[in-house]
């Protein structure tokens, strides 16, 4: 009896005992740092991390932080690119790499990842263009354009025929969620079912939280679902964001600017996901990710989740078992419900080489510009730069002044109850000083973060723009991550580098 005793004393010890040792490893190193790294103060069983690309002495402080992330194993690979005045002072992609993986391609500065919430912003880009081209105004009715949408409830009714645009990209539309349905089958996203999805929209409940009427609370995909439907109402052509940003951005951009600037600016690798594209996570896991991470990372969305989308995140855990032997396996698989493709299973430290991994030429493809975007960190920050100056080359322009004025204008401080905190946004939907906290700011900070981790913001008064691009997967409403990396910009003095 005393040896079983003394055995389930071992046993109950050694348990104890390692599962300190894993939290401490948790704790200690981040999610992407070996627990052996961890343990020993990073010295055994380290990955690598290269940096590449360029900076400018002035901004050696920002790119020490953007370093450490890796150092403290708060991140897989990521790209920072970040220009002031008429000059990209900053152009760095870093992965972690070990010594023995050769085989997988290379992860640099034209890789694009999925920048999901931080799409908003190249989502309020493109519509700034709509307006600057007449097509519509921030302060239109919605239902000018989307009549329909005012339905045949007498409560209902009242609160729609005063919804503006603005309202809409201030998420302030009361539709934040669809009520009245079980589960959305994620086909219905794609852009052969726009109809579909705008009769969800016009029958859903209204969800005001709170005492106002005009509530805020973060449209996370709804935003960009009934702004394309606004769109297609006003544009002649009937485009979507995604196919207006397309033909009236990305094509001109690369055929004007990119190919005609002298090398000032650079093909744009910013693009969105086709239905049975296959994309290849060339990249997808060059060490393995803690365990307690990735169990967080599984449980936590499948727990907030609404309208059935987590019942999909149990093929994640398979995928990634996969992916982690098979670099090259296909990561858009039939799934759970349906056997339908979902870009919703885009899982951590997932990046394409560039758009030759991707596949295009589909003519269906997932139509929600609020979350699907795939991007560059160079790309974002160029496009940044290029909108915030306003200005006209080889015949184009993404806004005039005016317009880009006018979109940064009727910033107002609402509680946000998606988010749970105060957020002040602009009429063109650009949140203002979003990550910036107490500390001194030398003028306002536009843009938006991803609940991922990745980050799209610009400075007008400094006409400085900052990307930076996360495969680490977090899941903070404000990551700590972009938050440093803009107090580390801040430190550094306005145009230093022309000093």
């Amino acid at each position: 009896m005393g040896v079983v005793k003394t055995g389930l004393l071992g046993l109950g010890i050694s348990v104890v005992l390692s599962l300190f040792l894993f939290v401490t490893s948790l704790w200690i190193g981040g999610p992407f740092m070996p627990p052996v790294c961890s343990l020993t103060g990073g010295i055994v069983s380290c990955p690598e991390i290269k940096v590449a690309g360029k900076y400018l002495p002035a901004f050696e402080e920002v790119v020490q932080n953007y370093k450490n992330i890796f150092h403290r194993g708060a991140e897989h690979k990521s790209q920072l690119s970040v220009w002031e005045g008429e000059e990209n002072v900053i152009d760095l992609s870093t992965a972690y790499i070990p010594v023995t993986d050769e085989k997988k391609p290379q992860y640099d500065a034209n890789s694009v990842q999925p920048i999901f919430t931080a799409s908003k912003i190249i989502e309020c880009v493109t519509f700034a263009m709509a307006v600057d081209k007449g097509l519509l105004k921030y302060e239109d009715l919605v239902i000018k354009y989307w009549p329909e949408l005012e339905g045949n409830n007498k409560k209902r009714s009242g609160f729609i025929q005063q919804l503006k645009i603005s309202d809409v990209l201030k998420d302030q539309a009361g539709l934040s969620k669809i009520f009245g349905y079980n589960h959305i089958p994620l086909s219905l996203f794609t852009s052969n079912n726009t109809e579909q999805l705008a009769s969800l929209l016009q029958s859903s409940k209204l969800y005001h939280p709170g005492k106002a009427t005009k509530s805020r609370a973060f449209h996370f995909w709804t935003r960009g679902i009934i702004l394309n439907q606004i769109l297609r109402r006003a544009d002649p052509e009937g485009r979507s964001i995604l196919q207006f940003f397309e033909q009236e951005i990305r094509e001109p951009w690369n055929a004007q600017l990119a190919s005609e600037s002298g090398g000032s600016y650079t093909t744009l690798n910013i693009y969105y996901p086709h239905e049975y594209s296959v994309f290849r996570a060339f990249g997808h896991q060059s060490i393995t990710p803690h365990p307690g991470w990735t169990f967080l990372n599984i449980l936590v969305p499948y727990l907030l989740d609404t309208n059935g989308i987590s019942s999909e995140l149990k093929e994640v855990i398979k995928l990634s078992n996969e992916i982690v032997s098979d670099p090259n396996k296909t990561v858009f698989s039939e799934v759970i419900d349906g056997n339908e493709k979902s870009t919703f299973r885009l899982i951590n430290q997932l990046s394409f080489s560039s758009s030759a991994e991707l596949n295009l030429t589909a003519d269906v493809f997932y139509d929600d510009p609020s979350v699907l975007f795939l991007a560059s960190a160079k790309s974002l920050a160029e496009l940044m730069h290029f909108f915030i100056s306003a200005k006209t080359i080889n015949g184009f322009q993404l806004v005039s002044k005016q317009t880009l004025n006018r979109a940064l204008e009727g910033a107002e401080k609402k509680y946000d109850y998606g988010l749970f905190i105060k957020t002040n946004v602009t009429d063109g939907g650009f949140a203002v000083n979003l990550l910036s906290g107490g500390r001194n700011v030398d003028g306002n900070w536009f843009g938006f973060w991803a609940y991922g981790g990745s980050v799209l913001q610009f400075n007008i008064e400094r006409q400085m723009s900052v990307a930076y691009t996360c495969t680490g997967i977090g899941f903070d409403v404000i990551d700590k991550r972009g938050v440093g990396l803009l107090e580390a910009l801040d430190q550094v003095p306005t145009f230093a580098s022309e000093e």
